[in-house]
């Protein structure tokens, strides 16, 4: 699935880990904070890692258009190590 990420409220920041086998960004991560100030979609190709947190405490919304269905079924799941940054 692709992944087409806009935040109209509030402020998320993103990281994006590559670990696809054929990659030449295989091992790398990508952050990124979106927000109506910083107002951009961020498009995330298949195959590739998220995970997000939000920036204010109050509210944050994440609008996601997809290319395909989301099914409950095929997604992978793991938990993060809590890292100093995020």
């Amino acid at each position: 699935m692709t992944l087409n990420l806009i935040i109209p409220l509030g402020s998320v920041t993103f990281i994006i880990y590559d670990d696809r086998e054929t990659s030449d960004s295989k091992g790398a991560f990508f952050e990124v904070e979106l927000s109506p100030s910083n107002y951009k979609r961020l498009t995330v190709p298949p195959m590739l890692w998220v995970a997000f947190k939000g920036g204010h405490m109050d509210k944050n919304l994440i609008l996601n258009i997809a290319n395909i269905v989301h099914d409950p079924n095929e997604i992978e799941k793991l938990h993060l190590m809590k890292t100093p940054n995020f």
